[in-house]
């Protein structure tokens, strides 16, 4: 691993050393290092929403179907238990004593050259994170100093940083998502959300305060989200992910029109969507975007299906079934 690598830096030259390290960018700066963090940062900002293996009734956790009161009492149970193992962990260091405690951990995280041996990884202890928003950060840094020009790096970054309240941030990773690519999907629903957020929570700081306007002013000129949402929409007719973005933003304004919104998206000329842009708007649709009936997301399948009969994930149960 590179940390153990590193450890060893003593025994280099300078310039082996140095090597080592823009090895190690090129590596964080791969696709499949940007498609892994993706997956990674998506599972964190799941974890932070729904937190407890709690999905609403949209997945498959363990939460489905119970009643709040089950669910409160499934969660007071899973906290003693956590409180009798931690005890038991206790107990057992007590035993073995200090010295020994030090010794067994020196020889786990030491090897034989004396480099440094990282910490098995066990996903389930990893599930069990009290602070998936600062875990997140160790997966969105490499992504956003050394693949700045993927476009989801940024969208990801807004999602982060939106959660944690980093209106400066959010308004970074906007300008940055538009410079890298102006047709990004996600662009007009992350612009709403910035701009209901800065309208709920003001800035008391006058400094910042004038800088949030300022860069405010020149993503949304006079705070007219509408009115952008209607110019994005009419420059961007023919593209699916599009659509469907502008619609979850409008729903986002108003809850009311979210059935409107969604069909809209189930009314749309896929002849002109490319493969792609259907698989985009299908998973946004299965995650709850637009809030989507069973029979909805059929619909939605069997419409696509005519499109690209041979693609799998939108193949009808009986065509599978053959």
């Amino acid at each position: 691993s590179m940390v153990s690598t590193q450890s060893t830096g003593r025994k280099m030259t300078l310039r082996a050393y140095i090597g080592l390290l823009k090895l190690e960018d090129q590596l964080r700066g791969h696709d499949f290092y940007s498609k892994g963090a993706k997956v990674a940062i998506n599972t964190y900002l799941h974890l932070h929403d729904q937190p407890n293996g709690q999905t609403n009734g949209h997945g498959n956790g363990e939460s489905d179907g119970l009643t709040e009161k089950e669910l409160k009492k499934q969660l007071s149970k899973q906290k003693r238990a956590e409180k009798w193992k931690k005890k038991q962990d206790e107990a057992k260091e007590q035993q073995q004593g200090t010295t020994g405690g030090k010794d067994t951990q020196k020889k786990n995280t030491t090897g034989t050259d004396g480099e440094v041996v990282a910490p098995p990884i066990v996903g389930a202890e990893l599930v069990k994170t009290e602070t998936p928003l600062e875990d997140v950060m160790k997966f969105l840094d490499p992504i956003r100093t050394l693949s700045p020009q993927c476009p989801d790096t940024h969208t990801l970054a807004f999602e982060v940083f939106y959660r944690k309240g980093k209106i400066l941030l959010m308004i970074q990773s906007i300008k940055r998502a538009i410079r890298t690519n102006p047709s990004t999907p996600e662009i007009p629903l992350h612009l709403t959300k910035l701009c209901d957020y800065v309208s709920k929570h003001p800035e008391s700081d006058e400094l910042v305060k004038g800088i949030i306007a300022e860069e405010m002013e020149g993503l949304v000129p006079g705070g007219k989200i509408a009115a952008w949402l209607d110019k994005y929409a009419a420059e961007h007719t023919s593209g699916l992910p599009q659509t469907f973005s502008v619609g979850c933003a409008r729903a986002f304004l108003d809850s009311n029109t979210t059935r409107t919104h969604l069909e809209a998206v189930l009314k749309f000329d896929f002849c002109k969507a490319t493969l792609p842009s259907c698989l985009y708007v299908l998973e946004k649709l299965q995650a709850g975007s637009l809030k989507p009936s069973s029979e909805d997301l059929a619909l939605y399948k069997k419409h696509v299906h005519q499109r690209y009969p041979l693609c799998p994930s939108f193949k009808q149960e009986k065509d599978i079934k053959r």
